[in-house]
């Protein structure tokens, strides 16, 4: 029985208890009126009244929030500058915590760190379990790094890279160049080879691409603040893929569960931008895997890695 509502069937009628009001209504009508009570609870249900996650998903949260620790040292230590983004974002924003469904970590670069940090991140990590890798989606849609643990292949950090304009663009400059990166993006993946390791040496064009289509023969000058964009490694799917520098930049700090980690300059504005009514109950749900394939094994041992025991 759901927290947030409880159903009762009785003969020819169905009745909704929703936060404690009673609806009623005729068995006919109740399909349409499903899709009415669903958004009603869409609409009048705060996110932060949606209690955090338990047990296995909650373990889950807890490690890749153990990762996403060792990665903060790491960049720390080597003068890489990451913030949090996405999700995890909005789970920062919305519950100073993960979204309650939320099963994984999301970080962004400008490509320059992430550059360095692919290469470095092996060698300076002090939890020899942890690893970064380009992962490549068959598609060609997906070209990001992950950091991965060896023993748990269902809990990972992603890494997504941003890279600069060549100047600042209003409104229009900005959808211009989003079309232009879908373009691009829709015309690379179609592109992309079958072979896995054909697949990586591919992927490691996506900054030649960029400039031969994207710069033009320009180059950025951050000391003018130009707009940044998502890298077209990963094809997003929001309509919205350029920023303002001022919307990101000087990072500022946030809570994310009980500690403190880099955060765009405007939090607000780029979840707008992003996600819109982002304190809002989305219409679906999004998981990256089923829990119910994790095996026994793993599951003990991911209560004894999120506890800090392993």
């Amino acid at each position: 029985m759901s927290w947030i509502y409880k159903k009762v069937k009785r003969q020819h009628k169905t009745s909704y208890y929703i936060l404690g009001i009673k609806f009623t209504f005729k068995r006919r009508a109740e399909k349409k009126i499903l899709i009415d009570i669903e958004d009603f609870i869409r609409r009048s249900t705060s996110p932060a009244q949606i209690p955090q996650a338990q047990g296995l998903l909650r373990d889950i949260q807890l490690s890749a929030l153990r990762m996403l620790l060792e990665v903060d040292k790491v960049c720390k230590a080597n003068d890489i500058k990451y913030w949090i983004d996405f999700g995890t974002l909005l789970g920062a924003v919305r519950h100073k915590d993960f979204i309650p469904w939320d099963d994984d970590i999301d970080i962004c670069m400008l490509r320059d760190d992430y550059e360095k940090f692919e290469k470095i991140f092996d060698k300076e990590t002090q939890d020899k379990n942890l690893f970064v890798e380009l992962r490549c989606h068959e598609n060609g849609r997906s070209n990001i790094i992950k950091v991965h643990h060896k023993k748990f292949p269902n809990i990972f950090v992603d890494i997504f890279p941003y890279d600069l304009y060549t100047s600042k663009l209003d409104t229009k400059g900005k959808i211009d160049l989003h079309n232009k990166l879908t373009k691009l993006k829709k015309d690379y993946a179609k592109k992309a080879p079958k072979n896995k390791q054909k697949q990586l040496e591919f992927r490691k064009r996506f900054s030649a691409i960029r400039d031969k289509h994207i710069y033009e023969g320009k180059s950025p000058d951050i000391s003018q603040k130009p707009a940044l964009f998502w890298g077209i490694d990963f094809d997003h799917q929001w309509p919205r893929s350029v920023f303002d520098y001022e919307t990101i930049f000087p990072l500022s700090e946030i809570e994310f569960c009980g500690h403190k980690f880099p955060a765009p300059a405007n939090p607000d504005i780029y979840l707008t931008y992003v996600y819109r009514d982002y304190m809002a109950l989305p219409t679906s749900l999004h998981y990256h895997f089923d829990l119910t394939q994790i095996s026994l094994e793993e599951t003990i041992a991911l209560k004894k890695y999120a506890k800090g025991e392993l």
